[in-house]
Order: C-alpha cells, then structure tokens, then sequence
C-alpha cells in the first residue's frame, strides 16, 4: 500500500510531499496494491481537489484510511 499522508499534516516536516502524480509512478511496483492511511477525512469530505486526485489514481485498487467519530451524512461523504 502506497502511504497517501505525506507529510501526515501541514505541520509535518517528513522531509517529502507526495501529490498523487507522485503516486501514481507507484502504480507499476508489484508491491502496490492500493492507496493506505487516507487520514485527511476533512478533505475527502470537503471534495478537496488534491485528496480526490490521490484517490482517483488508485481507481479499481484498494484504499483504506480513517475518519474518527464521523458520522451521518459526513461519514456517507467520506465513504
């Protein structure tokens, strides 16, 4: 699974960004097999262009993630 919080806030100093042309170069790798921690549950919600692309690239594959206490109508959005 591609890690797809990188870095895991806007506050993180991971050292690297990746935007979803990053990785989508991930795609090839046969170890790949999908999308992972997809944390930024705001930004799904909120239809956040750059979250959307990162789940978009991964189209068909797995994609996992989290969205603590969500519920009704904004859990549906991030579903």
């Amino acid at each position: 699974m591609a890690s797809s919080c990188v870095p895991a806030t806007h506050m993180g100093t991971a050292g690297a960004a990746l935007a979803a042309d990053d990785l989508r170069t991930l795609l090839s790798h046969d170890r790949v097999l999908g999308l992972a921690e997809v944390m930024n549950f705001p930004g799904v919600i909120a239809g956040d262009p750059g979250v959307l692309a990162k789940i978009d690239a991964f189209a068909g594959r797995p994609v996992d993630g989290h969205a603590p206490a969500v519920r009704g109508p904004q859990l549906n959005a991030y579903v």
